[in-house]
Parts: structure tokens; C-alpha cells; sequence
């Protein structure tokens, strides 16, 4: 079999894998023979694994804020963004500029009805944002974690 084709079977694998996976509850485990990283990389010139260890897949955060003030705007994004991260430290917040607009959203969540349920709870942690949070379709980012030592030992 010649590299293209064993590269094709590999890619499709592993799409179809992560795929069934990511639908499961975000929880990825990639189980692997060293000699497959090496043979993927081998013409590439990648030596290791991204440093991040996640993929993006389609999914939900919850928007807590969205402000277009020149003045007071910006303050006020990283200013929540800060409260969330201390009563949330196990979620990951994100700070976004799309001109004019300034957003805080919150949370990698693989399915609407997660979100939806995250963003009853910050109605009543957050009550000054309660008529501005909202459930937003937007990448979520999944980590990978993988069981094989030696890759363990490349990062």
C-alpha cells in the first residue's frame, strides 16, 4: 500500500472517531502507536503534538455581555471576565472585539441543552446581566487526552 493511501485510511479514521466521540459528552481519548505519529509527521516537518492538546468542534458558549461604549466598554468586558474566572475557575472565559462590540462569553459546551442550563445558573449568580445572557452557537474547544505514555513524554 503506498503512503497516500495508508494516509487517507488514517484521516478518516480518525475523523470519523473524533466525531462519534465529540457527540458523547467531550471526552476524547486517543489510543496510538508511536510508530503512526512518527509516519504522520515523518514529511511534514511537525515533531509534537500542538502544545494546546484540543481540537475546536462545533458547540455552544453563553454571552454575558455585549457593549459598544468607546469609553467604558472594554473596562467593563475584562472587569466581568475577572469575576467569572474567580466563581467559575473550572470554565474557560473569552473577551472578544468585533467592532464596536465588546463580548464576554463563557464555557466549551458540546450540546444547547448544557449551555442552556449553565445560563439559568449565571441568571441567578450574575443578576445584573439577567437580560443580557444568551446561549451563542459558537467552536467549542475540546482538550485530547491521551493514554499512551511516550506522547505524554513529547510535550
Amino acid at each position: 500500500m503506498d503512503m497516500r493511501k495508508i494516509s487517507i485510511i488514517i484521516t478518516l479514521t480518525l475523523t470519523f472517531t473524533i466525531n462519534v466521540l465529540a457527540a458523547d459528552g467531550g471526552l476524547i481519548i486517543i489510543n496510538q502507536d508511536n510508530r503512526l505519529n512518527e509516519l504522520v509527521h515523518q514529511n511534514t516537518g511537525i515533531s509534537q503534538i500542538p502544545e494546546n492538546n484540543a481540537i475546536s468542534v462545533s458547540g455552544y458558549r453563553v454571552q454575558l455581555y455585549s457593549g459598544n461604549n468607546p469609553q467604558s466598554s472594554k473596562q467593563e468586558a475584562f472587569k466581568l471576565e475577572k469575576e467569572l474566572t474567580e466563581f467559575y475557575p473550572e470554565m474557560r472565559s473569552y473577551v472578544t472585539y468585533n467592532a464596536p462590540f465588546w463580548k464576554v462569553r463563557i464555557g466549551d459546551f458540546t450540546s444547547y441543552y448544557e449551555a442552556l442550563l449553565f445560563s439559568r445558573r449565571l441568571k441567578v449568580d450574575f443578576t445584573r446581566f439577567e437580560n443580557e445572557i444568551y446561549v451563542m452557537k459558537e467552536d467549542a474547544v475540546k482538550p485530547i487526552y491521551f493514554e499512551n505514555n511516550e506522547l505524554n513524554e513529547i510535550q
